[in-house]
């Protein structure tokens, strides 16, 4: 048998993506339609496929290879795609067929004691009604509005910054009603934030596969499934990332407006207490840290999966030196020296913030030794993990 024989032609439900930086190497997204399934390939498997969807015949397709990696294509090579593209259901020679069933989307629900994951509904019919009711949320006036909804934010909480300081104590202490408020319309806020996200994704071409509720101790948040990013180009997938912050803003913003004109008393405190700690939020999630927007932003922009993995894939790499084909552009290596540095600031004060905590309640002595034994502990299972995930690398 060989090689011509083979029958690959790819299910005109497959769809390709572009390529993006991982662990040092490029890789591709590739989606099955049918069967709302995703998987990850390389710049090889990616090469054969983007061909064989294209309609090219096996040995057009195995000069060309030759021609890009310098190796030519055998049977045995055809033989192990047919296997690989086989086994990921991409083949329309596999005889499977996709029932009903197969199509739904799951929502995603693991759980955990500290940490889970609760997915509450596809939010494809309710983007739909918001498409045809209210259209320009999906369109580029939706991003000019979060803007200017942010920028009016920044204003008034640099302008009465100190006021609403001592208001959002005042609440949080002494007004447990007004406190409890606040906190359900963050969370309001935080849906708005997640909303936005999915409506972005219909906004580039793509879907969103679920809102939910998810926790990792001490936080629960809400989260968006926008896994279909990673099939547009760089800059749709940045659209998406800043989308959810620019929506979080936008039910803030009558309170932004409000709180100038409201004077002293408690409706100024009440809006206060409501505003600011939303507004911080907004601020957090620009940081490029901890799976933050701001870090997917920052990772899109610069065409890697993920900016923080990718630099502790490079200093993991360089340390053992595991495979030298890995490469890791300048920005990922400036990227990783600034997340160490940053990570040795809040190591030192965060330590410097616990002890002053500890010694009020526990003398210094019994302080400095509690606070060194925690760093200890962290330290073994930051060993314990770089030496466990030392074969990744």
């Amino acid at each position: 048998m060989t090689y011509q024989d083979l029958d690959l032609t790819i299910r005109p439900g497959v769809i390709l993506g572009p390529a993006i930086a991982r662990d040092g190497v490029s890789v591709h997204m590739v989606y099955n339609v049918e069967e709302n399934s995703f998987y990850v390939v390389g710049d090889r498997e990616f090469f054969i496929i983007d061909r064989l969807k294209r309609g090219l015949d096996l040995d057009s397709i195995s000069q060309a290879y030759a021609d890009v990696f310098g190796k030519a294509l055998g049977v045995q090579s055809w033989r192990q795609m047919a296997v690989l593209l086989g086994s990921k259901r991409l083949l329309l020679a596999d005889g499977f067929e996709f029932d009903v069933e197969s199509r739904k989307k799951r929502l995603i629900r693991k759980w955990g004691l500290s940490s889970g994951r609760f997915g509450l509904f596809d939010p494809g019919l309710l983007i739909v009604g918001i498409q045809r009711h209210f259209p320009w949320m999906i369109s580029k006036w939706a991003l000019v509005f979060g803007v200017l909804s942010c920028t009016i934010q920044c204003i008034v909480v640099g302008c009465h910054f100190r006021s609403m300081k001592d208001a959002v104590g005042h609440v949080f202490s002494d007004v447990p009603t007004i406190a409890a408020l606040s906190v359900v319309i963050l969370f309001v806020s935080m849906f708005a934030h997640e909303m936005g996200h999915a409506l972005a994704c219909v906004g580039v071409g793509v879907g969103c596969g679920e809102i939910g509720l998810a926790w990792r101790l001490p936080m629960l948040y809400f989260y968006a499934s926008t896994d279909e990013v990673y099939l547009v180009a760089a800059h749709r997938r940045v659209i998406v990332s800043a989308a959810g912050i620019l929506a979080g803003s936008v039910p803030l913003l009558p309170f932004a407006v409000a709180y100038p004109f409201l004077g002293k008393g408690v409706a100024a405190e009440l809006v206060a207490a409501i505003l600011l700690p939303g507004f911080f939020a907004t601020v957090v999630n620009l940081l490029p840290f901890f799976g933050l927007d701001g870090q997917r932003i920052v990772s899109h922009s610069l065409g890697v999966w993920n900016i923080s993995s990718e630099g502790r894939s490079w200093i993991l790499n360089g340390v053992f030196r595991k495979d030298t084909r890995r490469c890791f552009s300048s920005s990922v290596k400036i990227f990783a020296i600034f997340e160490l540095l940053a990570t040795a600031l809040l190591v030192v004060a965060s330590t410097w913030w616990w002890i002053e905590y500890l010694t009020a309640v526990v003398g210094a002595g019994w302080a400095t030794i509690i606070v060194n034994l925690g760093w200890f502990i962290c330290g073994l299972v930051l060993i314990h993990f770089v030496f466990s995930n030392r074969k990744a690398y």
